[in-house]
């Protein structure tokens, strides 16, 4: 964030500072920097994210409703958000979205053997984001 908008953000949301502080004092521990949702979004966008730092017991409690971008989106302005967040990520953890369905077990790595992914490729159909829109509380 830069400038005024900013500014204006921090004032509108001043858990945000809060919780990046959190985040950067805590990035060593691999358990806070990722989260799950749990359950039927597209049914019932309403969600809450939780981070626990477990050294300083910090804990965030965020709630909002969630927008999934996915290839079908009509907005390009969303699926411009969802590219770049595609390529923000690893060539590595890209290939998880040509993986075998959910639920099927996998016993080892071979399946990515016979899977090739151009890294200058935009995303695959499999490939969602998930935006959190916070609740003003």
């Amino acid at each position: 964030m830069a400038g005024s908008g900013a500014a204006a953000s921090a004032l509108s949301s001043p858990w945000r500072a809060l919780l990046q502080r959190a985040l950067d004092a805590n990035a060593h521990l691999r358990h806070s920097t990722y989260f799950q949702l749990i359950g039927e979004i597209r049914n019932c966008p309403f969600a809450e994210i939780c981070w626990y730092f477990t050294d300083s017991w910090e804990q965030f409690r965020i709630s909002g409703n969630i927008d999934v971008i996915d290839s079908s989106s009509a907005d390009p302005a969303k699926l411009q958000h969802r590219e770049n967040a595609w390529f923000a990520s690893s060539v590595k953890s890209r290939l998880q979205y040509l993986g075998p369905e959910p639920g099927v077990p996998v016993l080892d790595d071979d399946h990515i053997k016979d899977v090739h992914l151009d890294p200058s490729a935009g995303p695959v159909d499999a490939f969602c984001l998930l935006v959190l829109d916070p609740e003003n509380t």
